[in-house]
Protein backbone atom coordinates (compact mmCIF):
# COMPACT_ATOMS: atom_id res chain seq x y z
CA UNK A 1 0.00 0.00 0.00
CA UNK A 2 1.13 3.27 -0.54
CA UNK A 3 2.63 5.54 2.23
CA UNK A 4 2.84 8.75 2.90
CA UNK A 5 3.61 11.23 5.77
CA UNK A 6 1.01 14.26 5.65
CA UNK A 7 1.89 17.68 7.36
CA UNK A 8 -0.62 20.29 7.94
CA UNK A 9 0.32 24.58 8.22
CA UNK A 10 0.57 25.03 12.02
CA UNK A 11 -1.41 28.38 11.77
CA UNK A 12 0.22 29.86 15.32
CA UNK A 13 3.49 29.14 14.15
CA UNK A 14 5.52 32.55 15.37
CA UNK A 15 7.40 32.80 12.51
CA UNK A 16 6.83 32.95 8.75
CA UNK A 17 4.71 30.02 7.90
CA UNK A 18 4.07 27.97 4.22
CA UNK A 19 2.39 29.48 1.31
CA UNK A 20 0.74 26.06 1.31
CA UNK A 21 -1.39 24.48 3.77
CA UNK A 22 -0.50 20.81 3.35
CA UNK A 23 2.76 18.62 2.37
CA UNK A 24 2.87 15.41 1.60
CA UNK A 25 6.08 13.61 1.73
CA UNK A 26 6.81 10.29 0.12
CA UNK A 27 9.81 7.81 -0.11
CA UNK A 28 10.74 7.05 -3.84
CA UNK A 29 13.60 3.72 -3.75
CA UNK A 30 14.01 4.76 -6.85
CA UNK A 31 15.17 8.12 -8.62
CA UNK A 32 14.11 7.13 -12.05
CA UNK A 33 10.46 6.77 -10.85
CA UNK A 34 10.73 9.94 -8.63
CA UNK A 35 11.98 11.99 -11.65
CA UNK A 36 9.21 10.35 -13.93
CA UNK A 37 6.83 11.44 -11.22
CA UNK A 38 7.92 15.10 -11.38
CA UNK A 39 7.94 15.23 -14.93
CA UNK A 40 4.29 14.20 -14.73
CA UNK A 41 3.61 16.95 -12.70
CA UNK A 42 2.60 14.33 -9.90
CA UNK A 43 5.60 15.40 -7.24
CA UNK A 44 6.99 19.04 -6.48
CA UNK A 45 9.93 18.42 -5.15
CA UNK A 46 12.86 16.20 -5.02
CA UNK A 47 15.46 16.39 -2.95
CA UNK A 48 18.51 13.55 -1.91
CA UNK A 49 22.30 13.52 -1.73
CA UNK A 50 23.16 9.79 -2.37
CA UNK A 51 20.34 8.58 -5.18
CA UNK A 52 20.20 11.67 -7.61
CA UNK A 53 23.25 10.87 -9.77
CA UNK A 54 24.95 13.91 -11.80
CA UNK A 55 23.39 13.15 -15.04
CA UNK A 56 19.58 13.05 -14.01
CA UNK A 57 20.43 16.47 -12.19
CA UNK A 58 21.85 17.97 -15.38
CA UNK A 59 18.99 16.30 -17.37
CA UNK A 60 16.42 17.88 -15.15
CA UNK A 61 17.90 21.28 -15.25
CA UNK A 62 18.10 21.39 -18.89
CA UNK A 63 14.16 20.90 -19.04
CA UNK A 64 13.76 23.46 -17.36
CA UNK A 65 13.54 22.05 -13.84
CA UNK A 66 15.08 24.53 -10.67
CA UNK A 67 17.81 22.66 -9.43
CA UNK A 68 20.15 23.32 -6.62
CA UNK A 69 23.32 22.02 -4.88
CA UNK A 70 24.05 22.62 -1.25
CA UNK A 71 27.77 20.96 -0.05
CA UNK A 72 26.64 18.96 3.49
CA UNK A 73 28.62 18.14 6.39
CA UNK A 74 28.94 15.04 5.72
CA UNK A 75 31.72 13.41 3.98
CA UNK A 76 32.96 10.39 1.87
CA UNK A 77 35.79 8.16 2.98
CA UNK A 78 37.65 5.33 2.72
CA UNK A 79 38.24 3.74 6.13
CA UNK A 80 41.86 1.40 6.58
CA UNK A 81 41.95 -1.23 8.97
CA UNK A 82 45.21 0.00 10.69
CA UNK A 83 45.14 -3.31 12.37
CA UNK A 84 45.03 -5.31 9.22
CA UNK A 85 47.15 -8.40 8.20
CA UNK A 86 48.45 -6.22 4.93
CA UNK A 87 46.66 -2.80 6.49
CA UNK A 88 48.36 -2.69 9.48
CA UNK A 89 51.59 -1.24 8.01
CA UNK A 90 51.88 1.72 7.70
CA UNK A 91 53.77 2.35 4.30
CA UNK A 92 50.95 0.61 2.82
CA UNK A 93 48.28 3.44 4.23
CA UNK A 94 50.15 6.04 3.04
CA UNK A 95 50.62 4.83 -0.60
CA UNK A 96 47.05 4.51 -0.70
CA UNK A 97 46.59 8.32 0.51
CA UNK A 98 49.07 8.99 -2.48
CA UNK A 99 47.26 6.55 -5.04
CA UNK A 100 43.81 8.11 -4.55
CA UNK A 101 42.99 10.84 -7.32
CA UNK A 102 39.97 12.62 -5.67
CA UNK A 103 39.50 15.04 -8.49
CA UNK A 104 38.71 11.74 -10.93
CA UNK A 105 35.95 10.71 -8.32
CA UNK A 106 34.68 14.12 -8.00
CA UNK A 107 34.10 14.80 -11.62
CA UNK A 108 33.65 10.97 -12.98
CA UNK A 109 30.83 10.10 -10.26
CA UNK A 110 29.70 13.05 -9.27
CA UNK A 111 30.13 15.48 -12.20
CA UNK A 112 31.65 17.99 -10.00
CA UNK A 113 28.62 18.56 -7.88
CA UNK A 114 30.58 16.88 -4.88
CA UNK A 115 33.91 18.64 -3.89
CA UNK A 116 37.18 16.39 -3.51
CA UNK A 117 37.63 16.02 0.96
CA UNK A 118 40.74 16.99 2.75
CA UNK A 119 39.82 15.27 5.66
CA UNK A 120 37.72 12.83 7.61
CA UNK A 121 35.38 15.65 8.88
CA UNK A 122 34.50 18.65 6.91
CA UNK A 123 35.81 21.81 7.37
CA UNK A 124 32.35 22.97 8.69
CA UNK A 125 32.66 21.28 11.38
CA UNK A 126 33.82 23.16 14.95
CA UNK A 127 37.90 22.67 15.72
CA UNK A 128 38.43 19.90 13.07
CA UNK A 129 39.66 22.40 10.73
CA UNK A 130 43.37 22.36 12.51
CA UNK A 131 44.99 23.55 8.82
CA UNK A 132 46.89 20.59 8.15
CA UNK A 133 48.22 20.17 4.83
CA UNK A 134 46.22 16.87 3.12
CA UNK A 135 48.08 14.31 0.98
CA UNK A 136 48.04 15.34 -2.53
CA UNK A 137 47.72 12.78 -5.57
CA UNK A 138 51.08 11.51 -6.08
CA UNK A 139 51.55 7.77 -7.29
CA UNK A 140 55.65 8.18 -8.19
CA UNK A 141 55.69 8.62 -4.03
CA UNK A 142 52.90 5.83 -3.55
CA UNK A 143 55.22 3.03 -5.58
CA UNK A 144 57.92 4.74 -3.78
CA UNK A 145 56.80 3.95 -0.58
CA UNK A 146 55.48 0.38 -1.68
CA UNK A 147 59.38 -0.16 -2.43
CA UNK A 148 60.86 1.37 0.39
CA UNK A 149 58.20 -1.71 2.56
CA UNK A 150 59.77 -4.62 0.36
CA UNK A 151 56.69 -4.53 -1.48
CA UNK A 152 57.95 -5.55 -4.73
CA UNK A 153 56.96 -5.49 -8.21
CA UNK A 154 57.57 -7.87 -11.02
CA UNK A 155 57.57 -7.69 -14.79
CA UNK A 156 53.84 -8.99 -15.81
CA UNK A 157 52.49 -9.33 -11.98
CA UNK A 158 49.14 -7.34 -11.25
CA UNK A 159 50.17 -7.29 -7.86
CA UNK A 160 53.22 -6.54 -5.75
CA UNK A 161 54.72 -9.25 -3.36
CA UNK A 162 56.80 -9.38 0.03
CA UNK A 163 57.63 -12.90 1.38
CA UNK A 164 55.53 -14.38 -0.98
CA UNK A 165 52.25 -12.62 0.04
CA UNK A 166 51.13 -10.44 -3.13
CA UNK A 167 49.40 -6.87 -1.82
CA UNK A 168 45.74 -8.03 -2.06
CA UNK A 169 42.88 -6.03 -0.16
CA UNK A 170 39.10 -6.40 -0.06
CA UNK A 171 37.30 -2.95 -0.35
CA UNK A 172 33.39 -3.72 1.59
CA UNK A 173 30.51 -1.69 0.77
CA UNK A 174 26.87 -1.40 1.74
CA UNK A 175 25.71 -2.95 -1.39
CA UNK A 176 22.38 -0.44 -0.50
CA UNK A 177 24.26 2.30 -1.43
CA UNK A 178 24.98 1.62 -5.23
CA UNK A 179 27.18 4.68 -6.31
CA UNK A 180 29.73 3.38 -3.66
CA UNK A 181 30.48 0.31 -6.25
CA UNK A 182 31.53 3.06 -8.94
CA UNK A 183 33.57 4.77 -6.30
CA UNK A 184 35.24 0.82 -5.99
CA UNK A 185 35.61 0.95 -9.50
CA UNK A 186 37.71 3.64 -9.37
CA UNK A 187 40.08 3.31 -6.77
CA UNK A 188 40.17 -0.09 -8.03
CA UNK A 189 41.60 1.27 -11.14
CA UNK A 190 44.17 3.48 -9.63
CA UNK A 191 45.66 1.48 -6.74
CA UNK A 192 46.34 -0.76 -9.65
CA UNK A 193 48.69 1.57 -11.11
CA UNK A 194 51.15 1.33 -8.30
CA UNK A 195 50.14 -2.47 -8.18
CA UNK A 196 48.09 -2.99 -5.50
CA UNK A 197 45.16 -5.56 -6.25
CA UNK A 198 41.90 -4.56 -4.62
CA UNK A 199 39.21 -6.60 -4.47
CA UNK A 200 35.60 -4.88 -4.77
CA UNK A 201 33.23 -7.15 -1.99
CA UNK A 202 29.40 -5.72 -1.74
CA UNK A 203 27.75 -6.73 1.52
CA UNK A 204 24.06 -6.21 2.81
CA UNK A 205 24.24 -3.60 5.19
CA UNK A 206 23.60 -5.94 8.23
CA UNK A 207 26.89 -8.05 7.14
CA UNK A 208 28.67 -4.89 6.49
CA UNK A 209 28.15 -3.56 9.56
CA UNK A 210 29.53 -6.63 11.47
CA UNK A 211 32.18 -7.09 9.37
CA UNK A 212 32.94 -3.40 10.23
CA UNK A 213 32.93 -4.27 13.89
CA UNK A 214 34.50 -7.24 13.54
CA UNK A 215 37.46 -5.87 11.81
CA UNK A 216 37.14 -8.34 9.05
CA UNK A 217 37.97 -5.99 6.27
CA UNK A 218 40.81 -4.03 4.40
CA UNK A 219 39.15 -0.72 3.31
CA UNK A 220 35.81 -0.06 3.50
CA UNK A 221 33.63 3.22 1.94
CA UNK A 222 31.86 5.31 4.29
CA UNK A 223 30.41 8.59 4.76
CA UNK A 224 30.53 10.34 7.84
CA UNK A 225 26.88 11.36 9.49
CA UNK A 226 27.26 15.34 9.42
CA UNK A 227 25.06 17.28 10.98
CA UNK A 228 24.61 17.59 15.10
CA UNK A 229 26.23 14.44 15.34
CA UNK A 230 29.62 16.22 14.45
CA UNK A 231 32.17 16.26 15.76
CA UNK A 232 30.91 14.85 19.58
CA UNK A 233 28.77 11.50 19.06
CA UNK A 234 31.68 10.29 16.27
CA UNK A 235 34.48 10.83 18.98
CA UNK A 236 32.47 9.15 21.30
CA UNK A 237 32.37 6.11 18.89
CA UNK A 238 35.55 6.27 18.04
CA UNK A 239 36.89 5.76 21.49
CA UNK A 240 34.37 3.01 22.72
CA UNK A 241 35.75 -0.43 22.64
CA UNK A 242 33.62 -2.87 20.54
CA UNK A 243 32.35 -0.02 18.48
CA UNK A 244 33.22 -0.15 14.84
CA UNK A 245 34.33 3.06 14.52
CA UNK A 246 36.82 2.57 17.55
CA UNK A 247 38.24 -0.69 15.08
CA UNK A 248 39.40 1.05 12.59
CA UNK A 249 41.64 2.80 14.85
CA UNK A 250 42.82 -0.14 16.55
CA UNK A 251 46.13 -0.55 14.70
CA UNK A 252 47.04 2.83 15.74
CA UNK A 253 50.51 3.35 17.82
CA UNK A 254 48.74 5.61 19.82
CA UNK A 255 45.29 4.40 19.76
CA UNK A 256 44.87 4.29 23.87
CA UNK A 257 46.48 8.24 24.04
CA UNK A 258 44.01 8.98 21.22
CA UNK A 259 40.96 8.05 23.07
CA UNK A 260 42.04 9.92 26.23
CA UNK A 261 42.01 13.12 24.44
CA UNK A 262 38.52 12.21 22.44
CA UNK A 263 37.22 11.14 25.45
CA UNK A 264 38.32 14.20 27.14
CA UNK A 265 36.55 16.69 23.75
CA UNK A 266 33.23 15.21 25.47
CA UNK A 267 33.79 17.47 28.59
CA UNK A 268 36.25 19.66 27.69
CA UNK A 269 35.22 23.41 28.01
CA UNK A 270 37.92 25.44 27.50
CA UNK A 271 37.68 26.30 23.90
CA UNK A 272 41.71 26.50 23.83
CA UNK A 273 42.43 23.22 25.27
CA UNK A 274 40.02 22.17 22.91
CA UNK A 275 41.80 23.18 19.83
CA UNK A 276 45.11 21.56 21.06
CA UNK A 277 43.21 18.28 21.66
CA UNK A 278 41.42 18.22 18.11
CA UNK A 279 45.02 19.30 16.57
CA UNK A 280 46.19 16.28 18.38
CA UNK A 281 43.14 13.99 16.88
CA UNK A 282 43.32 15.11 12.97
CA UNK A 283 47.35 15.09 13.16
CA UNK A 284 46.89 11.61 14.49
CA UNK A 285 44.58 10.74 11.55
CA UNK A 286 46.88 12.16 9.29
CA UNK A 287 49.97 10.85 10.56
CA UNK A 288 48.85 7.23 11.01
CA UNK A 289 47.28 7.42 7.72
CA UNK A 290 43.93 6.15 8.69
CA UNK A 291 41.25 7.68 6.23
CA UNK A 292 41.37 8.30 2.49
CA UNK A 293 39.10 11.44 2.48
CA UNK A 294 36.91 11.36 -0.89
CA UNK A 295 34.25 13.93 -1.66
CA UNK A 296 32.67 16.22 0.51
CA UNK A 297 28.99 15.01 0.10
CA UNK A 298 26.09 17.15 -1.22
CA UNK A 299 22.40 17.40 -0.90
CA UNK A 300 20.74 17.86 -3.95
CA UNK A 301 17.53 19.39 -4.52
CA UNK A 302 14.99 19.22 -7.74
CA UNK A 303 11.81 21.47 -7.82
CA UNK A 304 9.21 21.80 -10.67
CA UNK A 305 8.73 24.96 -12.40
CA UNK A 306 5.70 26.74 -11.11
CA UNK A 307 7.81 26.61 -7.47
CA UNK A 308 10.14 29.70 -6.46
CA UNK A 309 12.58 29.71 -3.53
CA UNK A 310 13.84 26.72 -3.03
CA UNK A 311 16.75 27.29 -0.53
CA UNK A 312 18.59 24.30 1.23
CA UNK A 313 21.19 24.47 3.94
CA UNK A 314 23.97 22.71 4.26
CA UNK A 315 21.95 20.05 6.87
CA UNK A 316 21.84 16.37 4.94
CA UNK A 317 17.57 16.10 5.61
CA UNK A 318 15.86 19.31 5.87
CA UNK A 319 14.59 22.32 3.25
CA UNK A 320 12.93 25.60 4.05
CA UNK A 321 9.48 25.02 3.25
CA UNK A 322 8.35 28.20 4.15
CA UNK A 323 10.64 29.83 1.67
CA UNK A 324 8.92 27.49 -1.50
CA UNK A 325 6.31 29.78 -3.26
CA UNK A 326 4.48 29.32 -6.35
CA UNK A 327 5.01 31.60 -9.31
CA UNK A 328 2.75 34.42 -9.21
CA UNK A 329 2.26 34.78 -5.42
Amino acid sequence: PEQYALFERNENYWGEKPSFQYLRVEVIPDVNTAASAMKAGEIDLMMDSTQITAELYREMEAAGFMVDAVPTTSVSSVSINTAGEITGDLYVRLALEYATDTEAISQGIYGGLQEPATSYFSPEVPYTDTGIEPYSYDLERANELLEEAGWIWEDGEAARVKDGRPLEIDLIYDSSVTRDRDIGLILQSQYAKAGIQMNIVPQDSQVYRQNWAAGEFGLLIYSSWGGSYEPYATLAAMAADGDKFNTVQKGMSNKEELDRVMLDCLSQRDPVKLQENFRYIMESFHREAVYVPLTVTSKLGICGGQWTGMEMDSSQDSIDVASLKRMGE
